[in-house]
């Protein structure tokens, strides 16, 4: 399959749109379907299929001229792209407005990427936002399976019980290491880790970032 020669500078524009490429292939990958073109993608994201085509003839998976690609596959090539790491990805689970509140101080201090969203305001369908999707809780176990994370952030004020429940739920399907900004959860599955840092008023997040960093190294 004809793709741009490794050596080229990727312009930054590009490499930008690939996380957008990206969380749509995912979001896609939820709905089941296998294959995806760049006319759809280029449709959904608002950008020209001649663009998409363009940024993706960096990876190795996709056609150029059908313009078609396995979905799966392009995930892989794009992460490898990126560089991406899957020891720093978590999902995030409920009140992501205090996440999208504190986004800019988290990620200028741990290294880390959100890979998915969870919160009941997804009902039972995931939703596609400008910059992330949002997931029903209920399609936890699903995702981190497929998506081969081992990390999840509990937000702050998620119910005690139910993040009881997640946390047994997620052990079960390969989480290894939570990040409880919530209410301390004392008893959880043997084999994980479990940081218990509540966020209780704005000064919590400076020394909870610094516990999760020792525990990253």
């Amino acid at each position: 399959m004809k793709t741009k020669k490794s050596h080229e500078a990727i312009p930054l524009p590009t490499l930008r749109r690939m996380r957008a490429y990206l969380n749509f292939l995912r979001f896609a990958i939820l709905q089941n379907r296998s294959y995806v073109s760049a006319e759809r993608i280029a449709e959904e994201l608002s950008y020209t299929k001649q663009m998409v085509l363009d940024d993706l003839l960096y990876t190795a998976a996709i056609d150029p001229v059908l313009g078609i690609t396995n979905t799966q596959f392009m995930i892989d090539s794009i992460e490898k792209l990126l560089g991406f790491n899957h020891e720093n990805e978590f999902i995030y689970i409920g009140n992501i407005a205090w996440y999208i509140q504190n986004k800019a101080q988290i990620e200028a201090n741990i290294d880390l990427t959100i890979s998915a969203f969870f919160d009941n305001s997804a009902s039972e369908n995931p939703k596609m936002g400008a910059d992330f999707i949002i997931n029903p809780i209920s399609k936890i176990t699903d995702l981190t399976e497929r998506l081969h994370i081992e990390r999840a952030i509990i937000a702050p004020f998620v119910d005690l019980d139910v993040a009881k429940k997640l946390v047994l739920q997620m052990s079960e399907h390969g989480v290894k290491l939570v990040w409880n900004l919530a209410k301390p959860i004392m008893n959880f599955p043997e084999g994980l880790t479990m940081i218990n840092t509540p966020i209780l008023n704005p000064n919590d997040l400076i020394k909870s970032m610094e516990q999760i960093k020792n525990q990253l190294v």
